[in-house]
């Protein structure tokens, strides 16, 4: 009667939802906008898995059918779908529910009870800095305002981000030299750090610029970001057709709803594709390669 979804599936018991969860052969379909922000990391997360996947994408305005059938008529969300019978299917929501959920199916969680703790506080923290941008940055008032707010994001929020960043990289390097945020191997933290810097740099660039010379200055952060661009599946991903049109309408949207004036301009044209955007960060230092 509210209009809203309920997390109680018609017909089937939580036993038997907790079941379609574990059950190994899934489809995992992710709705989100097709845009770059939230949605990007649990496309990552399954790019990088090699899980079963799809991505339904929806045009922004055109989104209200999608959030209706949602729990609290907000995106993104995900179907987990049984290969066998896609009828019998779970619903989750909520980004940060959803993110450290296809990680634990992923193997990003760490090793153990302990890892998997710490590296949720990291990611945690990321996407506190990956939302402050947002709301600090990318939603200011005109665009000269952004690309202020932009400086001062860089001298204050991102100055003591990486403090403690760059910190626990040195900790953690003391017994697990591979250059990963936690732990000797790639997790949540390490996927979630790529996916933000990448995020950022599709603004326009005069937004991100002071952010992304800054990270440029860290060895330790842009190695984090080297280990995660170049894992072979998320390579192939972004790389693909549908990863190249959900980056070109981000930056449409980035170039329009956020106020860009230039937006026809020459730089702007070409960080509307995957390529550009590597080649963004290829110029401020921050990746070694196209």
């Amino acid at each position: 009667m509210s209009g809203f979804l309920t997390y109680h599936t018609v017909n089937t018991t939580s036993s038997e939802n907790a079941a379609i969860l574990k059950n190994p052969e899934v489809v995992y379909k992710v709705t989100y906008f097709q845009y770059s922000h939230l949605g990007a990391i649990p496309r990552d997360i399954l790019a990088y898995s090699g899980l079963k996947w799809e991505n339904h994408k929806i045009l922004a305005g055109d989104d209200w059918k999608d959030r209706a059938v949602s729990p609290f008529h907000c995106l993104p969300y995900i179907e987990v779908k049984l290969q066998s019978d896609p009828s019998k299917s779970v619903m989750l929501s909520e980004s940060l529910n959803i993110d450290p959920f296809l990680a634990g199916k992923a193997g990003l969680l760490g090793d153990n009870e302990w890892e998997e703790a710490v590296i949720r506080s990291i990611y945690t923290n990321i996407i506190c800095l990956r939302e402050a941008f947002y709301q600090n940055v990318a939603v200011g008032p005109s665009f000269e305002g952004k690309v202020a707010a932009g400086e001062v994001y860089a001298k204050t929020t991102l100055v003591k981000w990486m403090a403690a960043i760059e910190f626990h990289l040195q900790e953690n390097a003391r017994q697990n030299p591979g250059g990963y945020l936690f732990g000797k191997k790639i997790s949540l933290a390490d996927i979630a750090l790529d996916n933000t810097i990448d995020i950022i740099s599709q603004y326009p660039e005069e937004l991100g610029k002071p952010t992304l010379e800054a990270i440029a200055k860290s060895p330790a952060i842009c190695k984090v970001i080297e280990l995660v661009d170049s894992e072979p599946r998320l390579q192939a991903w972004r790389q693909s057709d549908e990863y190249t049109t959900i980056v070109y309408d981000s930056w449409i949207r980035n170039g329009t709803r956020h106020g860009n004036p230039a937006k026809k301009d020459i730089p702007f044209v070409k960080a509307a594709t995957p390529a550009g955007n590597r080649a963004l960060l290829v110029k401020y230092g921050i990746l070694r390669r196209n």
